[in-house]
C-alpha cells in the first residue's frame, strides 16, 4: 500500500493545531480545574464558564454560574449632622405619665458624608446625652446604614425612690460623634428632646370666657358664652390629649362646646366649655335667708394631676340686665343711686359746687350698672346729650360696653342707711329679700362724662340744672332712656 505522505501530514498538523486552540481556551475560560475565569462576551455582570467570581464592572453575559460584588467604599469621613426626631417636635413624657399622643421615646436620626458629600456606609457612631437622669440612650453605638444614616432612641425615665418620685423636667440634647484619622473625630447635636410630666400643673389652669358679662337676666336661654380653657404640665409643655377637666357652677348652665358632657377634654392642652344664662340666677343664703350673688355665676373648673389633689380654678360671668341704672360719688369711697330707667327724670343733687372742678369744664364721673348693680351686658351702648337750647356741650364716653370680667373691678361702696336705703330697694325690683345683704358694693363701668358748660361760675351762687338724656341700647334692642339732672353754679 502505497502511503499519501503529504495527506498525513496535514491531518496530523490540524489536529495538533486544534488541540492547540481548546487548551487555550480552556485556559484563558477556567476549564478544567474550576479557577477563575473570564466571562464570555464581557468583563462583568455576566458569570463565567468555570463557576468563578468575576469582579469586573462590564454589562457582557456568559453561560457560567459565577456572580459579581462591588468593592467596599473608600471614601473618608467629611462631616456628621443630625436630621431629624420622631416624633416631630421633640417632646416626651416621663415613664407612666403619657396618654393618646404622647410617648415616651423619641428616635433621633444623624447622617454620616464622605468628603465629597456622599452618604458614607459602615461607619462607627457613638452617642452622649445630657440630663441622664431625665433619659436613658439605646444604642449608645450604632453602624450607619448604606443610605449614611444612623439612629438612636432617647426614653425618659420613670419615677424613682420611696415614695416614687420623678425628677424636674428639663430638655436633653444628644452628641453624635463619628472618627475620622487617628484621635480626630467630627461631633453634631441634635435638636433638643423637652422630658415633661404630661400632666397639668396648679400654676397652668387658665380660664378665660370671651364674654364675662352676658344679657342673662332678662333673656335666659337664649344667651350664651365660650370659655376657653387651657392647662399644661410643670414645664410648661400641654397636658397629653383626652386630659378632663371638669366644670360645675352655682348659677346657669355649664358644658362642653361639643357634646353634652359637664366638662371638656383637652387637645393640644385646650378645650372649651359653653356657659348658658339659666336658672338660678342667684343663691339663698342658707342661714340668714337673704340672696346672694345675685346674677354673679361662679363656674369652678377641675384637673387631676394624678395624685389625690385635684387641681382647681374658678371665674365669674355676669348675667347682666338691661335696665340701666347710673351711680354717682357721695364721698370719698361710697356711690348713691342717681338716675335709672325706673326714675325717668330724677334731679341730681349729690355733687355739691365743692366738687365740681374750678374750670366748670371738667364733667363728672359715674359708674353705669344694672338693675342689680352689676355691669351692663357686653355690647351695651350708651349715649349721653343735652338739649341744644341749654347750650351744654357732652364729649365723648364709653361706648360700647366691653368684656367687663369682675375680676380686678372695682366695688363701689353703697352706704346702707339713711336715704341709700331706697335706693338698695330700687335694686330690689324683683322682689327679691335682704335689702342690703347682697349688694353691699356696686360692680359696674366708671364712665367719664365730660361737659362744656357756657355761663358756669366757680363762684357763683345761683344753682343752674341741665338735664341730661341718657339712652342705652343692649344687644338684643331693647332700648331704655331716662334723665339726668345735673346742677352748676352760675
Amino acid at each position: 500500500m502505497k502511503l499519501n505522505l503529504t495527506t498525513i501530514f496535514n491531518a496530523r498538523y490540524w489536529t495538533l493545531l486544534s488541540a492547540m486552540l481548546m487548551l487555550t481556551v480552556l485556559a484563558a475560560c477556567g476549564g478544567g480545574n474550576g479557577s477563575a475565569g473570564t466571562p464570555i462576551g464581557g468583563t462583568g455582570g455576566g458569570t463565567s464558564i468555570g463557576g468563578g467570581t468575576s469582579t469586573g464592572t462590564g454589562t457582557g453575559t456568559g453561560t457560567g454560574t459565577g456572580s459579581t460584588t462591588s468593592p467596599p467604599a473608600t471614601g473618608k469621613v467629611g462631616s456628621i449632622g443630625f436630621v431629624s426626631s420622631n416624633p416631630s417636635g421633640a417632646a416626651i413624657v416621663f415613664k407612666g405619665t403619657g396618654g393618646a399622643g404622647r410617648t415616651s421615646t423619641a428616635t433621633l436620626t444623624f447622617l454620616v458624608l464622605d468628603t465629597t458629600g456622599n452618604p458614607l456606609p459602615n461607619i462607627q457612631v457613638t452617642f452622649t446625652s445630657t440630663n441622664a437622669n431625665l433619659a436613658t440612650l439605646s444604642p449608645t453605638s450604632a453602624t450607619t446604614a448604606a443610605d449614611g444614616t444612623v439612629k438612636t432612641a432617647v426614653t425618659a425615665v420613670g419615677a424613682t425612690g420611696t415614695p416614687p418620685a420623678l425628677p424636674a423636667p428639663g430638655p436633653v440634647t444628644v452628641t453624635a460623634t463619628a472618627p475620622v484619622s487617628g484621635s480626630a473625630v467630627v461631633t453634631a447635636i441634635s435638636n433638643q428632646v423637652i422630658v415633661a410630666t404630661g400632666i397639668p400643673a396648679a400654676k397652668s389652669l387658665t380660664i378665660a370666657p370671651v364674654v364675662s358679662n352676658v344679657e342673662g337676666w332678662d333673656f335666659p336661654v337664649i344667651t350664651n358664652t365660650t370659655i376657653n380653657v387651657s392647662v399644661s404640665d410643670a414645664s410648661g409643655s400641654p397636658v397629653v390629649d383626652v386630659t378632663a377637666i371638669t366644670a360645675q357652677t352655682d348659677e346657669g348652665t355649664i358644658g362642653s362646646a361639643n357634646s353634652s358632657n359637664p366638662g371638656c377634654t383637652t387637645v393640644n392642652g385646650i378645650c372649651q366649655l359653653v356657659f348658658t344664662a339659666t336658672n338660678p340666677r342667684y343663691l339663698i343664703d342658707p342661714i340668714t335667708g337673704a340672696y346672694t350673688h345675685v346674677g354673679i355665676a361662679t363656674i369652678t373648673l377641675t384637673a387631676n394631676d394624678g395624685t389625690n389633689t385635684p387641681i382647681t380654678g374658678s371665674v365669674q360671668i355676669t348675667q347682666s340686665g338691661s335696665w340701666p341704672a347710673i351711680f354717682v360719688p357721695t364721698g370719698a369711697t361710697t356711690w348713691a343711686l342717681a338716675a335709672s330707667s325706673a326714675t325717668p327724670v330724677a334731679q341730681q343733687s349729690n355733687l355739691p359746687y365743692g366738687t365740681r372742678s374750678l374750670t366748670c369744664d371738667g364733667g363728672f364721673s359715674m359708674v353705669l350698672t344694672d338693675e342689680l348693680g352689676n355691669p351692663m351686658a357686653f355690647g351695651t351702648t350708651l349715649t349721653i346729650t343735652a338739649p341744644a337750647s341749654s347750650g351744654v356741650t357732652v364729649g365723648t364716653v364709653t361706648s360700647p360696653i366691653g368684656n367687663t370680667p369682675l375680676t380686678g373691678l372695682t366695688d363701689y361702696t353703697i352706704p346702707v342707711a339713711g336715704s341709700s336705703i331706697a335706693n338698695i330697694q330700687y335694686l330690689n325690683t324683683y322682689g327679691l329679700a335682704g335689702v342690703a345683704a347682697y349688694n353691699p358694693a356696686i360692680n359696674g363701668t366708671l364712665i367719664g362724662v365730660p361737659l362744656t358748660i357756657p355761663g358756669c361760675n366757680p363762684s357763683g351762687t345761683t344753682p343752674k340744672t341741665v338735664t341730661l338724656t341718657i339712652t342705652t341700647k343692649s344687644i338684643k334692642g331693647d332700648i331704655y332712656t331716662f334723665g339726668f339732672g345735673y346742677t352748676y353754679p352760675t
